[in-house]
């Protein structure tokens, strides 16, 4: 293992910035940008030096709402039970559209609440936010900006070509998803700022900590590369998260002995091997059936270890208007669930309506 960064390099200043502290501070673009963050941005391009900005979320807003507070009115997609989600397409284009994320649809953004008929709104912030706080209210020329993420990188060309004006410092700030997070080796890159470390840490999926924990690491490394002091600020709502608190302390082993001890007493991977079986139907009843009827047709094989979890809705229930159901099942050791696998393909074929996936990257 690595102890020490490379002669002459200091590790970065990592700062956690608690941003329930922000909200009734009057900050810039509604508690996004903390006054730490805007602070050493200014300081950093004063000192000629080069900022990276993380925020794992695409587009303007993540969120279209009602702006009345009795109404609970919030745009979703017509075909997906997600959010549909505000984009420009350009930075000073206010009209805009809505996008969903899962199955590509575009809207226009209503004039008016369908329920109460009141203003709609913007809430949260995607990477087209940032970049439009950082021209608007920043005041950061537009051509010392670079905005890196699935919207703006269609080609691999685009990247390269970004990455290039970057290293030779034509671009002051370069904010992306996390397609920044790892491998960029810039020396002048003073400052890395998280703007949201809570992109992944609440969602309802067994690695929301290991991936929290290896973007924040990640990127934080991408400064202190060259010569002379870095600074990262991290901006959480969880500042005492494990993965956060360890990430920036570069507390890997400890991180690593309390996440086995979690998972080896919830029994997932790595402490087991699983394979999640997924029903996909147009019919919201027979998808539930049909993963019902999968569910104890396959705990009928479950021996040895083999634990075959009840059927449940997935976390995002309809995607594309098919309905989704899984079942998840674990088993101590690959051998076991490889010899339950060939028993359950007997009677059970993967097709258009079951996906299987083994050792499943994502449990959403």
């Amino acid at each position: 293992k690595l102890t020490k960064r490379a002669p002459g390099l200091v590790s970065p200043i990592i700062e956690i910035v608690d941003m329930k502290l922000e909200r009734n501070a009057g900050t810039i673009g509604n508690t996004i940008m903390s006054r730490a963050l805007e602070r050493n941005i200014h300081e950093t391009l004063a000192q000629n030096g080069q900022v990276l900005l993380l925020l794992n979320r695409r587009g303007f807003a993540p969120w279209i709402a009602c702006a009345s507070r009795t109404c609970k009115w919030m745009m979703k997609c017509d075909h997906c039970d997600a959010s549909m989600v505000y984009h420009r397409r350009k930075p000073l284009d206010e009209a805009g559209f809505v996008r969903c994320h899962h199955c590509g649809l575009e809207q226009r953004v209503p004039k008016q609440c369908p329920d109460c008929a009141k203003k709609v709104i913007q809430l949260g912030a995607g990477t087209q936010r940032v970049e439009a706080i950082l021209r608007e209210t920043l005041q950061i020329p537009d051509e010392h900006i670079a905005r890196l993420d699935s919207d703006t990188m269609k080609k691999s060309a685009d990247l390269h070509s970004m990455l290039d004006a970057f290293g030779r410092g034509e671009i002051k700030v370069l904010l992306g998803t996390q397609m920044i997070a790892k491998g960029l080796d810039f020396p002048n890159v003073k400052l890395v700022g998280v703007i949201d470390a809570d992109t992944a840490i609440d969602l309802p999926d067994f690695r929301a900590a290991e991936r929290t924990y290896q973007l924040v690491s990640q990127v934080c490394g991408r400064c202190g590369r060259g010569e002379g002091s870095a600074k990262a600020i991290i901006q959480t709502y969880n500042p005492t998260a494990a993965a956060i608190t360890l990430a920036s302390k570069s507390a890997y082993e400890q991180f690593a002995t309390e996440e086995i001890a979690f998972r080896c007493a919830s029994q997932v991977p790595p402490a087991t091997r699983m394979a999640r079986f997924i029903v996909r139907e147009s019919n919201f009843e027979t998808a539930s059936g049909r993963a019902e009827s999968l569910a104890l047709r396959l705990s009928l094989d479950a021996i040895g270890g083999v634990v075959v979890s009840p059927s449940a809705a997935c976390v995002l229930p309809r995607i594309a208007d098919k309905y989704r159901f899984d079942v998840t099942v674990t088993a101590p050791t690959s051998q076991e669930l490889q010899k339950f696998l060939q028993n359950a393909r007997k009677n059970v074929q993967a097709g258009r309506e079951l996906a299987i996936d083994i050792d499943p990257i994502s449990m959403l």
